[in-house]
């Protein structure tokens, strides 16, 4: 009994000690644009879905109404992509 009392006393504290993960919430109001949202995360990680399927990921440079730069790419630290912002399917960033 009194070995169960404790086992449990130290789950609890333990269970109490883990920090909690909240994921970032993704800010979307009305008449966002793609444009918009990348720009959102000027020099942050991000990783885009192109209509093709593929995922690129990198750091956000510079978005303008028609063309996105990403630098580090993931995989390609040395290079740097332009990508037309027409082509993404979707943006997804890392939840903190």
């Amino acid at each position: 009994m009194k070995n169960s009392r404790i086992s449990l006393t130290l789950m609890l504290v333990l269970a109490l000690s883990v920090p909690t993960v909240q994921a970032e919430v993704l800010p979307i109001k009305a008449g966002d644009t793609m444009q918009k949202q990348v720009a959102l995360y000027q020099g942050k990680r991000i990783t885009v879905r192109l209509q093709s399927g593929e995922e690129i990921s990198g750091i956000v440079r510079n978005a303008t109404p028609e063309l996105l730069h990403l630098t580090e790419i993931s995989g390609k630290e040395l290079f740097d992509a332009i990508i037309d912002i027409n082509k993404i399917n979707a943006i997804m960033v890392r939840a903190k």
